[in-house]
């Protein structure tokens, strides 16, 4: 495994994490474009990298160089700062994009877009070329002999296996799509950064948009046709489809919507890869939390399946909706990594999967009316209010608020999360936090007299940065 040759500590942090949270936030398995509708911006982070509250804290806060910023795209523990005049500075845990000192020179100009994937940055320049950096087995490296599928040039859009709930244990990898629909990918090979000889010629051309589980990509091509490739687990079951429309993914599995509202799956049994006996006829729209999906059908309905949904699954995780009535009124679906929330057209929210993130909102139910958005972090909810107010649920390092009722309790606009705590931008730009400490909420508004008229936050694993002009 390549990744036991980085730094013993770094490894002990990760699994440590993992066994605490397994899951990763906020990087979606689509493109997270963090680009704001202005600027210039500056820049204010705050929060940690740490493996358990208290331990192993890595502070994330930077005050130098974080003027003229155009976006910010984040590692695990990294921040990638585009700047207005096409130059990057980063910051963060070293070893996961927050040091690229050793592209200096080829990041100090012409960069128009930057990526990340778990633990690496990619930044694009005008040219099509690709500028990498953080740990070399997961896409850090980018030298020709580890470009798998043809060279590194002419590209116009990169993907990764950085889902929202990716397991950090694992390495990662990119997948980089050309002027000419061909496809090329590079890091960790048990993540899709090697493609297959006989999956290769299937991606010369034609590749439009790239999609991913924690551990394999799958093209979707101009025919409508998928190739997909990485990890043997997230493959099961594959086989060619047709007619797709779009994909969507949980951790370990996939599934395709095609055109005609019929939905096909692959991947991880426990993962949501099989959903034998279940209707997906006339599905709007997928959505999916890390063991699980949710299907909106046309007529308001949801069906559900995953990890819950078997008879020899220990527990809930969201594929097992039964025990609520899903049956009319849904608009739209929202996860934290083990549960559902589902907003209803009359405001009202039903949820299900692990009480312990969020699955159950007795104790708020009362409250949970004329609800227009809902938020969540990996362990729990957050809905605003057509008020402008917030009720929150879940796991108790998430929603601690009690000194922050009062602000919670109007113009409230906007609210971003990371792994334990939320911040809301408010109308005025000010900004409220809530949840651990050590993941941001020791800082907001009332602490800090530079988070005003903020008009973009970025949040990383366990941090946050905010844009203000």
């Amino acid at each position: 495994n390549p990744l036991i040759v980085d730094e013993y500590l770094d490894l002990r942090a990760k699994r440590k994490l993992d066994q605490l949270a397994v899951t990763e936030c906020q990087a979606e398995n689509d493109e997270n474009d963090n680009q704001a509708d202005e600027g210039p911006f500056e820049g204010i982070s705050w929060g940690s990298d740490f493996i358990a509250p208290g331990l192993f804290n890595f502070s994330l806060t930077n005050s130098n160089n974080l003027s003229n910023l155009i976006n910010v795209e984040t590692t695990i523990g990294g921040f990638a700062a585009l700047k207005e005049n096409g130059s990057v500075v980063s910051w963060g845990f070293p070893n996961e994009g927050g040091d690229s000192s050793s592209v200096t020179n080829s990041i100090s100009s012409g960069v128009t877009k930057i990526f990340s994937n778990k633990f690496s940055f990619a930044a694009l320049k005008e040219d099509g070329s690709v500028v990498t950096w953080g740990k070399n087995c997961c896409g850090g490296s980018s030298g020709p002999s580890e470009i798998s599928g043809g060279v590194l040039e002419n590209v116009v859009k990169i993907f990764s296996t950085f889902h929202r709930y990716t397991n950090s244990w694992f390495g990662s990898s990119f997948a980089a799509l050309k002027n000419d629909g061909s496809v090329v990918a590079w890091g960790d090979n048990s993540t899709g950064g090697t493609i297959p000889t006989d999956t290769m010629q299937n991606l010369q051309s034609g590749v439009v948009e790239i999609f991913s589980t924690d551990s394999a990509f799958a093209a979707l091509k101009n025919d409508n046709s998928v190739i997909a490739w990485g990890s043997e687990d997230s493959l099961r079951n594959f086989q060619p489809i047709s007619d797709v429309k779009t994909i969507y993914s949980t951790a370990r599995a996939f599934a395709a919507l095609r055109n005609d509202g019929s939905v096909f799956t692959w991947g991880s049994e426990r993962h949501g890869g099989s959903a034998t006996g279940v209707d997906l006829t006339n599905v709007k729209e997928v959505f999916s939390n890390q063991h699980a999906f949710a299907a909106l059908k046309n007529d308001g309905s949801v069906v559900t399946w995953g990890y819950g949904s078997h008879p020899n699954d220990i527990s809930n995780h969201g594929g097992n909706s039964s025990s609520v009535d899903l049956s009319n009124g849904i608009i739209k679906v929202y996860s934290t990594m083990n549960a559902f929330a589902a907003l209803k057209n009359d405001g009202s929210v039903i949820t299900w999967g692990d009480s312990s993130v969020g699955g159950n909102s007795t104790s708020v139910s009362q409250s949970l009316v004329n609800v227009t958005e809902i938020y969540s972090t990996l362990g729990a909810f957050a809905a605003v209010k057509s008020d402008g107010s917030v009720i929150s649920w879940g796991r108790e390092w998430d929603v601690k608020a009690s000194d922050k009722a009062g602000l919670l309790s109007s113009d409230v606009k906007e609210i971003i999360t990371n792994h334990y705590a939320f911040a809301a931008i408010k109308n005025d730009g000010s900004v409220v936090t809530w949840g651990m400490s050590e993941a941001g909420a020791d800082q907001d508004s009332t602490t800090n007299p530079n988070l005003t008229n903020i008009k973009k936050i970025i949040a990383s694993r366990n941090a946050f940065v905010a844009l203000k002009e």
